[in-house]
Parts: C-alpha cells; structure tokens; sequence
C-alpha cells in the first residue's frame, strides 16, 4: 500500500500550486505546500486589499473568481465573488486576522464585501 499512496503523492507534488488552486486567478508572492478555502468576498479589489493584509501577516494567500454557478445567490457581473484560499498551516492565523479585517475593509470600500 505505501508504494502507491506513495506515487500518488509525488504526482500531486509535481504538479505544483496551480494543481491546487483555480486558474486563472492572483496570489499574495507567498508559497505553500498545501491550500484550503477560508472566505469568499465580493469584488476583486476586495480580494486585493485581503491578499495584502494576509501577506503582511506572512499569511499565503491565494484569490480567483468563483465560477456563478459555485456563488450563492444573484450576483451583479460588476461585483464578482471571488474565493481565498490560504496556506493550510496558517489557516488559524488567517482566520484570526480575517475576523478583524473584513468589517474594517468593508467599511473602507463603504460597501459590504461578504456575499
């Protein structure tokens, strides 16, 4: 058994960071090995000024626009949803910070920017 979860773990290890992540979207500079989903906002500058603040935390973070049919609800084609993903070792961290920044964002945009 170690042998072939072993060759499935050095396939997925090769394919690099765009395996994990959707294409077609914009990342902090920061690498990891492993990504997971943490929020979804409204509008790409929104998904900007989070990937900023995750990489002054040394958070790495990554943004793409959400297919429609994967958002909830009606969307406006201005307003897009748009998915962040972070770097699994620092989901805790990013969630703490998160907690904080997206009300703060919010009000500096002076809109809402969770869906």
């Amino acid at each position: 058994m170690t042998g072939a979860s072993h060759g499935i773990a050095t396939g997925l290890s090769r394919r690099g960071q765009a395996f994990w992540l959707p294409y077609g979207g914009w990342g902090n500079g920061l690498p990891a090995k492993a990504w997971v989903p943490i929020a979804e906002v409204v509008g790409d500058h929104a998904a900007t000024l989070v990937l900023a603040a995750l990489r002054d935390a040394d958070v790495p973070a990554y943004a793409a626009r959400l297919h429609p049919s994967r958002t909830r609800g009606h969307r406006a084609a201005s307003r897009p949803h748009v998915g962040i993903w972070v770097g699994a070792s620092s989901y805790g961290t990013a969630e703490a910070l998160l907690l904080a920044l997206i009300p703060a964002i919010g009000e500096a945009l002076q809109q809402p920017i969770l869906p």
